[in-house]
């Protein structure tokens, strides 16, 4: 144990003489990061990096040819110097293309490294190294695509927007490249499909094929199963996009047994108009009038499944509260981010709420909550009794004729 501890004691005190003994290099600074050119067998290039001496310092730096094409770089200095004061410098290399390149992205380049400072007390050196780039596309025999899928989500009733970038990497042109677009809902069930107009993409060209759809479709998430067909060959995509935003709609207020002084209990119904479950959903209100806030309640937070309803109890204290009409800002906020808000206005008296707004009134006195619908059972209570009425005098009217 004792000797353990020694030998963790010796390294600490090794990596601690080391930590500061460190030359720390913070960067090396060039220009371009990257050059790319398209393959043509048998040419020659000269291209020029430049080396910023950002820290205004005497110092080294080892050029290096690097990665596949390292052996097709040449005419480039060894070493690179700088004296404090000099700002900068510019270096060239010379890259000699071969008679044929591998298809696609050739990567190679010129590594640009710090050496040590023999000068320097320090006895760890962080040798920091740079690369400035070289790209060389080759084109593939024949037609060749290399493309992406991106899509622009819209509201319903919008335009979903499908975009497909492609490049034209063959030796011949794409004369006709289209695609062939299935789109799904959760549920995996097939909702449209459609194949878009076709383009042509010559050789070494770039285009984006484009297609507008329009989304009269329920609100939601989807998915869009996209195959990209040109002659014999196909590039196949998977992207989700959406139709509106999240949307969570404050449909109703109900209050009962209302009086002022009291906690109150308001039933407020919130409906999930989205096409999947929206989880943390809860009510926060805050109640105001010209003077500021006056109160604030919310609700507990539940999960509401999709195209569902769901009514959160909550309950306002309002002890202190006077009589006269205040706004209710209602905000349903859901997942941790998504926010909607509802203004409404309270109409408080000692025993009766008023709530205005939601395309409604919406009262707490028990003759009003409901009122119309009372009206219509008594009107149909009435005429019910008078038809039984003239039933009855009907038959009796009837028996005493044929007496």
């Amino acid at each position: 144990m004792i000797v353990n501890k020694k030998f963790f004691l010796a390294i600490g005190f090794i990596l601690l003489v080391g930590i500061f003994n460190l030359d720390v290099v913070s960067s090396i600074s060039i220009s371009p990061a990257r050059t790319t050119m398209d393959f043509v067998s048998g040419t020659s290039r000269e291209i020029s990096v430049t080396i910023y001496n950002i820290e205004d310092k005497k110092v080294d730096y080892s050029i290096e040819a690097h990665g596949d094409l390292a052996s097709y770089i040449s005419d480039y200095p060894k070493i690179v110097s700088f004296e404090s004061g000099e700002a900068s410098k510019v270096f060239t290399y010379k890259v000699t293309l071969p008679e044929s390149l591998d298809p696609g992205i050739n990567e190679g380049g010129v590594s640009i490294t710090e050496l040590a400072d023999e000068n320097s007390d320090a006895q760890v050196f962080a040798r920091v190294s740079v690369v400035s780039q070289l790209y060389v596309y080759s084109l593939h025999p024949g037609k060749y695509a290399n493309a992406n899928f991106k899509i622009i989500s819209a509201d319903q009733g919008g335009d979903v927007e499908f975009i497909f970038p492609i490049a034209s990497q063959g030796t011949f042109d794409i004369t006709n490249i289209r695609a062939q677009i299935d789109i799904k809902n959760l549920e995996g069930d097939l909702i449209d499909s459609f194949t878009t107009p076709g383009i042509e993409v010559k050789s070494g060209e770039k285009k984006d094929l484009k297609y507008l759809w329009s989304a009269d479709f329920p609100e939601g998430e989807y998915t869009a199963f996209a195959s990209l067909i040109y002659d014999e060959d196909t590039l196949s995509f998977e992207e989700n996009f959406h139709i509106g935003d999240k949307d969570l709609e404050l449909e109703d207020i109900y209050v009962e047994d209302f009086s002022l002084g009291e906690i109150v209990k308001l039933e407020m119904l919130v409906k999930n108009n989205w096409n999947k479950p929206l989880e943390r959903v809860y009510l926060l209100a805050d109640i105001y009038d010209d003077t500021g806030v006056v109160s604030t309640f919310e609700s507990a937070s539940h999960t509401i499944d999709a195209g569902s309803k769901y009514s959160f109890n909550s309950f306002w204290d309002t002890d202190g509260v006077l009589p006269g009409s205040y706004f209710a800002d209602i905000g349903v906020h859901y997942e941790d981010y998504g926010f909607s808000k509802e203004t409404v206005i309270f109409e408080v008296s000692e025993n009766e709420l008023k709530i205005v707004g939601l395309g409604n009134v919406v009262s707490s006195s028990p003759f009003e909550v409901g009122s119309n619908l009372i009206l219509w059972i008594v009107i149909g209570l009435l005429v019910l009794v008078i038809f039984v009425i003239l039933i009855v005098f009907y038959r009796r009217k009837k028996k005493k004729r044929k007496k």
